[in-house]
């Protein structure tokens, strides 16, 4: 949603690091793969999932010195997207989310906060096309 608001750096790395959060429980789900292709349309960046050369740690340091507090949490907030949209908002999930906003100054509040606008958001898409495909 705000991710074409990020410099064009800051969007490659964010494209990094929600590969390696979907990847952090071991499987990536179907519908982790469709919002990492809409993530691609949406920067209007091509990008071969599963290729990443750079760590983890490197990639948030690297976010860390580029990004302003808008940029971070632009980031945190899409990267809680990605945990949430399969329905399975899982422990590894969010301690890695956890671990991230620490990493880039971003408060536990922060977190929760887009974490319940997010749910919100998700009941009210299944409503809406309950309403229209029902």
């Amino acid at each position: 949603m705000y991710l074409s608001f990020l410099k064009k750096d800051e969007k490659k790395l964010f494209l990094d690091i929600a590969c390696y959060l979907s990847a952090v429980d071991g499987n990536l789900e179907a519908k982790e793969q469709e919002m990492l292709n809409a993530y691609c349309k949406e920067m209007n960046l091509p990008y071969d999932i599963g290729q990443q050369t750079k760590d983890p740690d490197s990639i948030i340091r690297r976010l860390k010195e580029i990004c302003d507090e808008k940029s971070k949490k632009i980031i945190i907030f899409e990267l809680i997207g990605l945990a949430m949209c399969d329905d399975k908002y899982l422990e590894s999930e969010q301690r890695y989310i956890k671990e991230i906003s620490s990493n880039l100054g971003i408060n536990n509040n922060y977190i929760e906060n887009c974490e319940h606008i997010i749910s919100q958001y998700l009941s009210f898409q299944t409503k809406i096309n309950a309403l229209v495909t029902g």
